[in-house]
């Protein structure tokens, strides 16, 4: 009966025509799924080498784009998708020089789809990642500090005014911290007002055993072998040139002086005008030293980078300042960039013995002529040998001190030996510097920080330490790149950490003796997501400068800091 019921159904043929119709569709879409789901586990592969590959790359631009590429190469091969064989990567700049994009593109073989003629299936995938490098303080130019003694060998027009400004500074271990140097003065004493503070001390006032180095809270940051981090500053090659050297200029200590430490002192360094150096102006000349006349006046001429020495609450003893400078190789990682190691042995600079005469250990005839000394006293010296055709990139020059009880001021500078190729290299001081400034009555300008196109979005925080000692105020302006406008939106805090003060009346701080001595002034600029530096090539663009004016000139210590907030690279595609 039932054989008989089913045969007698008019829709039977119709059902099982449409079951053998559908047949195949459904099949093709099982297959279809599974291909799918296939081509899905695949790009989200190619999506993490790209990601991976940009990212890794990014941190060598904008300067060794060659060197960005063959890193993101490498890298999306070790993920699985080396080049051939069906699998193309592209790696490129993106809109901006310190962007990269990568993009990959692999043939995926399908398990199902080649019964519907399509046997493969091409999955791309792209990544772009940005780059803030390491924020580089102070110049765009082949020197750092003052360059008022040999203005030809200035590699940028851009540096015309700064001559005689400022000078580097690092201060010995056994210096109280609110003389000015927040990071390489070893303890805190005396504040700078009755009843003041200090910033960042363990306690304020008394430092316990004189000369201990933790009552600086900032001394150890980032200690590295052993020894207070000390300042970092990176010398850029940023196109090829034929050769490098690295010098410095009076980085030997030997403290004639800003002012007298002592009104009881049997040694009187007064305004560069040591008693200790008369006699050196007399000195015959030397191949090495041409013009005694000139580099060994006494008074604060061109040549006096003015080292100083404290005494008690300010300093602890009378020890020599011991400078030692590591030069490092272009690291493969910015954010270590010691990690290239040593490009020479280390100098150690063992500073002027104050038992000794200056002007007989400058004299060759003398038997107490100190030649280590001699050699950079007022004078530039190589701090490594001659390098021939240097790599592309960034060598490291580290500074720092071990006991002492004084301030050593110099100056850096990288020359190719012809003026014109000096524009290809570039010194600045990474993410601090201490300086001694000489500001005249009136405008002052400084190049602080150099924004690269990386920048935009990021957090600009600039800080200040001890500005404005003497008793007439300093208004500081930030302004913005190659720029006489200031940022549009400024906050402030007194010191880190605090809350902010709100915006700031045309990015301009105020500040005295009695509201900033041995204090860190903060000052916050957010970078618009826009921002773009007009050339992420050339180390003399895209610096933000700092104005100072003042009614009466100084002569100050003063500390820096600038830095960018967030992730340094990032995806941003």
């Amino acid at each position: 009966m039932r054989r008989r019921l089913i045969a007698d159904d008019p829709e039977a043929g119709y059902v099982a025509v449409l079951v053998a119709l559908c047949l195949p569709l459904f099949i093709g879409l099982c297959a279809l799924a599974i291909d799918v789901a296939m081509w899905y586990v695949d790009g989200a592969k190619a999506q993490k080498a790209a990601d991976a590959a940009a990212l890794a790359g990014a941190v060598y631009l904008p300067s060794q784009t060659q060197t960005a590429r063959s890193v993101a190469l490498d890298l999306v091969g070790r993920n699985g998708f080396a080049v051939g064989d069906g699998t193309s990567v592209n790696v490129n700049e993106d809109e901006s020089p310190t962007r990269l994009r990568v993009t990959v593109s692999t043939k995926v073989h399908n398990t199902f789809g080649g019964f519907l003629g399509h046997p493969t299936t091409v999955i791309t995938r792209t990544a772009v990642a940005d780059f803030a490098g390491p924020v580089e303080m102070g110049s765009p130019c082949n020197v750092l500090g003052n360059e008022a003694m040999e203005t030809s060998r200035i590699g940028s027009s851009r540096c015309a005014g700064q001559s005689g400004v400022y000078w580097l500074n690092i201060s010995g271990t056994d210096v109280n911290k609110v003389r000015g140097d927040a990071y390489a003065s070893g303890y805190c004493t005396a504040p700078q007002t009755t009843g003041g503070t200090i910033d960042g001390c363990s306690s304020v006032p008394g430092r316990g055993i004189w000369g201990e180095p933790t009552n600086n809270t900032d001394y150890n940051q980032n200690v590295e072998d052993g020894a207070n981090l000390g300042y970092l500053f990176s010398v850029h090659v940023a196109r090829p040139v034929s050769r490098l050297r690295i010098q410095a200029f009076d980085l030997a200590w030997a403290p004639v002086g800003t002012r007298s430490p002592d009104p009881g002192s049997t040694i009187n360094w007064s305004n560069c005008e040591s008693t200790m150096l008369d006699g050196a102006a007399a000195l015959p000349p030397t191949p090495e030293v041409p013009d005694p006349a000139t580099r060994y006046a006494p008074g604060a001429g061109p040549f006096c980078t003015g080292d100083s020495q404290e005494v008690d609450p300010q300093g602890d003893g009378t020890s020599s300042v011991v400078t030692t400078v590591r030069v490092y190789n272009p690291s493969p990682s910015t954010s270590e960039p010691l990690a290239g190691g040593l490009a020479c042995a280390p100098v150690v600079l063992p500073g002027w013995d104050a038992s000794t005469n200056l002007a007989d250990a400058l004299n060759p005839a003398n038997p107490a002529y100190d030649p280590l000394l001699a050699n950079n006293f007022r004078r530039w010296s190589d701090l490594c040998p001659t390098f021939t055709a240097p790599k592309v990139g960034d060598y490291v020059v580290r500074i720092t001190t071990t006991g002492g009880t004084g301030q050593n001021r110099f100056a850096l500078r990288a020359d190719t030996g012809d003026s014109s190729s000096n524009a290809n290299v570039s010194v600045a001081a990474l993410g601090r510097e201490s300086l001694y400034n000489s500001v005249a009555a009136g405008t002052t300008d400084f190049y602080l920080a150099r924004l690269t196109s990386g920048a935009a979005g990021h957090l600009l925080t600039v800080g200040f330490f001890d500005l404005a000692d003497a008793e007439a105020p300093v208004e500081v302006t930030l302004l913005q790149p190659d720029s006489d406008v200031p940022f549009a939106t400024c906050t402030s805090a007194p010191e880190a950490g605090a809350t902010g003060q709100g915006p700031l009346a045309g990015c301009t701080v105020v500040a005295t003796k009695a509201t900033n001595g041995g204090l860190w002034q903060v000052v916050d600029v957010p970078i618009d997501t826009a921002y773009r530096c007009s050339d992420d090539r050339d180390p003399a663009a895209c610096w933000v400068r700092v104005r100072l004016t003042t009614p009466a000139a100084q002569q100050d210590t003063t500390t820096w800091r600038a830095e960018l907030e967030g992730d340094p690279v990032r995806l941003v595609e």
